[in-house]
């Protein structure tokens, strides 16, 4: 018992000196280091969520650091999305909807980001072509997106095709972006299809399609 008692001790004094080490770093210095951390394509959400639990400070600087939150993926959890979608505090953020493969998928997902859209920075909608894009999933990105302000998206890429269709859509439902407010648009690509003119986007320097 007294060897148990003394390896505890041991590790409380350990954790206490990492912690006397860490107040010690100023909170501009520390973000850096736990951003450099979250540094991971692959796993860049999961380390920054364990970072946000390993202390009241770590949790105080990480939500208030909108880098670390910046990439929403319809692949994850909705209440995930809800929380990147909080912690999006500046418009540096960048949308994927990739392949939904249902309605119950898409239309949550396309509801919590496009509430946030004037933190959009960069938009990515990928219909790969060997799969089945739904007229259903086009209304409801014309429903929720309809006239959408998008005052920071400077970046939108477009990856879809007519002959993913189950049944040919409107072309409203089809050219769902051309209704959408995007000032400081300077690049948009599509391919699979063939888009039509912007009229909105008015800063506009970089126009690519392939079919």
């Amino acid at each position: 018992h007294l060897n148990i008692q003394i390896e505890v001790c041991e590790s409380t004094l350990r954790s206490l000196q990492v912690r006397g080490g860490l107040s010690s770093i100023p909170d501009e210095v520390l973000s850096r280091v736990l951003e450099f951390a979250a540094e991971e394509d692959d796993s860049a959400l999961r380390i920054a969520l364990n970072l946000s639990h390993v202390c009241r400070r770590f949790r105080q600087l990480t939500v208030r650091m909108p880098t670390l939150w910046c990439n929403i993926w319809s692949h994850l959890d909705i209440n995930i999305v809800s929380l990147l979608c909080d912690r999006m505090t500046k418009p540096i953020a960048d949308i994927t909807l990739n392949d939904p493969q249902s309605m119950a998928e898409a239309v949550p997902f396309i509801q919590h980001v496009a509430g946030r859209s004037e933190r959009w920075d960069q938009m990515f909608l990928i219909f790969p072509s060997n799969s089945t894009l739904t007229r259903g999933i086009l209304d409801v990105m014309v429903c929720e997106n309809r006239q959408l302000d998008a005052p920071f998206l400077a970046r939108v890429f477009i990856k879809g095709s007519r002959s993913t269709l189950q049944e040919p859509p409107l072309e409203d439902a089809l050219h769902y972006y051309s209704t959408w407010s995007m000032p400081r648009l300077t690049s948009f690509f599509a391919e699979n299809f063939v888009p039509i003119p912007l009229t909105s986007a008015t800063s506009l320097t970089e126009f690519q399609f392939r079919l």
